[in-house]
């Protein structure tokens, strides 16, 4: 594997999230390293101009045991290794493992959860449960964000940290609060997402987004267009007449009030 250049660039940003940026869209294999110290941190990934049905080699570099954990990542399951370089280091799952460890001279250790794909590994402390991969039939891909701002209650338009890999007709979950993507676009730098109904509770800002999607070589992911003054205007102007509305009852009894009081 360490012949393969190395095609990426990542970053850690929000704490927690491990950014991606893909040299090239069209790439069939994607090589990313990262070192454990920052790997281990994290518990989500953004991935920006890659391919969504590429494969990924993903070298845990260090000599720290290395921590794997929170949600999956965000490419076709079957197609993802894990390589965890060096001798003697502890890799340690907190809740399974999507992808393939390739870990020949270190140990793994797997207390709970699922690891979807084939371990190699130089000692196993526990495995409580692995799944061989179906190279028919491909799991789903887990594509996740965060909530950039909280969202009320009735909300359509959604605010998030980054760019996510959605697309029209996708299903994303706020928990267990669950809606059909109909659109996105941006504004003021920020990922909006238009949903097909409103959200049915309050949500605070950085919730987890989550999407099971197709691993369909064929999925395209949607664009982010420029808001327009349009749009903006329309969305004023919906949010004004709602209040206007609602506002009505209580400006008839002030009056009322006034009238009475002379």
């Amino acid at each position: 594997m360490a012949a393969v250049p190395i095609n990426t660039v990542n970053s850690l940003k929000y704490g927690d999230g491990l950014f991606i940026e893909c040299n090239n869209k069209t790439d069939l294999l994607y090589h990313v390293s990262v070192d454990a110290s920052v790997f281990s941190s994290v518990n989500w990934y953004s991935l920006n101009n890659c391919n969504f049905a590429s494969r990924w080699i993903i070298d845990i570099t260090g000599t720290s045991d290395v921590t794997i954990q929170g949600a999956a990542f965000p490419g076709i399951v079957e197609r993802v290794v894990y390589n965890i370089l060096g001798s003697g280091r502890t890799i340690h799952t907190q809740n399974g493992v999507a992808g393939h460890i390739f870990a020949p001279q270190n140990i793994f250790n797997q207390p709970t959860g699922v690891t979807y794909g084939l371990v190699v590994a130089g000692d196993i402390v526990i495995a409580k449960q692995n799944n061989k991969p179906n190279c028919k039939n491909f799991r789903p891909v887990a594509i996740t964000t965060k909530l950039a701002v909280g969202v009320a209650q009735g909300s359509t338009i959604i605010y998030v940290i980054d760019f996510p890999d959605f697309a029209v007709g996708d299903r994303i979950c706020i928990d267990s609060d669950c809606h059909i993507i109909k659109s996105g676009f941006t504004s003021d730098n920020s990922a909006a997402i238009v949903l097909e109904t409103p959200v049915e509770a309050d949500h605070a800002s950085a919730s987890f987004i989550v999407a099971l999607v197709s691993a369909d070589d064929a999925r395209t992911p949607m664009a982010y267009p420029q808001a327009t003054t349009e749009t903006t205007a329309q969305t004023s102007f919906d949010f004004n007449t709602s209040l206007s509305t609602s506002l009505q009852p209580l400006v008839l009894l002030l009056a009322l009030a006034h009238l009475v009081a002379y």
